[in-house]
């Protein structure tokens, strides 16, 4: 540490490990307090998001019942947690927080943040590092499309990838440069923490070290890491199922997450592991030549590499995933095997419940008797 308070704010970006960074945090808490540094948590400002996305308050999102944007109710929020955080500094000498929903949010709809954390620091007197990876554009956007269709929670869930490509979403950002340039300017370059999104730049060997390192700590053996959950990704056939499921009408809540986790356990199938890319090797170069100078320019200005692509620029030769598969009837039949399985077992397990339940009804005394000799042998 240099001394002076630091406001630590990891943005993302999406789909860079971000739930795994926060899960890190949050398992390490009492460690990172050790060392000065606070990873709070803010579900009493924002109780509809888990705690670890204690960042997300300063982007929270609040409307009245006509759907109008709650504006003073939005600045409330964010005057709240950002005087829990000057109380904070009274005991650590940074915090951190995070959320991967600032990346999209400050394109538009809070796009102002910066500037008002501009404002604060130079109220309060402490500074603010934005800590943010960056992952090549032709993977990020890939997998966040295949997110969306997983999760069938946005219109862009039931488009097909080249509908999507038609219409990359603003939101996404796919020009690092531009992006960045917008938070120097109301918060200094120095003050922007620019990590590349691949494993062979991590420092340490694993985005836990590379995190810390970033933050200006180290990574020993204090530190616990948890066996990660692994995100399953839906790829191929799967994925198209999922993206057509997603279009059905009077489909619930619960039947969506019924059908999600029924693709997922195929996913899981080792016979089913294959390996596809949405674009083509030649559709690829040229995708990632349109940013390929910006992000030239990131690695210069932000990372000090004035003659280095920002990414590994070497393309793996997969094949492009084609609706027209030979494979997708199998994948069909397995994903209606899967999902019959899945209702068999909630059946069975229904069907003991109410056995048991019928013999606690039939004999009541016998019930009882249990739980009091149950008390008894508890007590010695």
């Amino acid at each position: 540490m240099n001394g002076r308070k630091t406001l630590y704010i990891h943005i993302g970006t999406p789909k860079t490990g971000t739930t795994a960074i926060q899960g890190f945090c949050q398992d390490n808490a009492e460690e990172l307090a050790r060392h000065g540094y606070c990873f709070p948590d803010f579900t009493w400002l924002c109780p509809d998001f888990r705690s670890v996305r204690n960042g997300h308050f300063l982007v929270e999102s609040v409307k009245d019942a006509d759907g109008r944007v709650c504006a003073e109710a939005e600045r409330q929020i964010f005057c709240r947690g950002m005087e829990r955080i000057a109380e904070l500094f009274r005991t650590y000498e940074a915090v951190i927080l995070s959320d991967e929903g600032i990346w999209m949010a400050t394109f538009k709809r809070r796009k102002s943040l910066w500037r008002e954390l501009a404002a604060v620091r130079e109220e309060a007197g402490f500074q603010v590092k934005i800590m943010v990876y960056l992952r090549r554009q032709d993977g990020y956007l890939s997998s966040s499309w295949n997110q969306v269709v997983k999760m069938g929670v946005e219109q862009n869930a039931v488009r097909s990838w080249d509908e999507y490509m038609a219409h990359i979403p603003k939101i996404r950002q796919l020009n690092y440069d531009k992006k960045l340039g917008t938070i120097a300017a109301a918060l200094g370059k120095d003050n922007l923490i620019v990590r590349r999104y691949e494993p062979g730049h991590f420092c340490g060997g694993s985005i836990y070290a590379d995190f810390l390192d970033a933050a200006g700590l180290t990574l020993t053996d204090a530190y616990v890491i948890n066996k990660e959950v692994r995100n399953v990704r839906l790829a191929g056939n799967l994925h198209e199922i999922k993206r057509i499921l997603n279009g059905m009408k009077g489909l619930g809540e619960e039947e969506r997450r019924f059908l999600r986790i029924t693709l997922v356990k195929c996913a899981q199938e080792p016979d089913i592991q294959r390996k596809y890319s949405m674009f083509s090797v030649e559709e690829t170069a040229e995708f990632l030549e349109k940013y390929r100078a910006g992000n030239r320019r990131v690695a210069k200005e932000y990372l000090g590499e004035p003659d280095a692509d920002l990414f590994d620029m070497d393309i793996p030769d997969l094949p492009r995933w084609r609706r027209e598969s030979t494979l997708m009837e199998d994948d069909i039949i397995r994903f209606a095997g899967q999902g019959f399985a899945e209702m068999h077992a909630e059946n069975e397990r229904l069907r003991q419940e109410l056995a048991d339940l019928k013999e606690k009804l039939r004999h009541p005394l016998r019930t009882v008797w249990h739980k009091l000799w149950s008390r008894f042998a508890e007590n010695g």
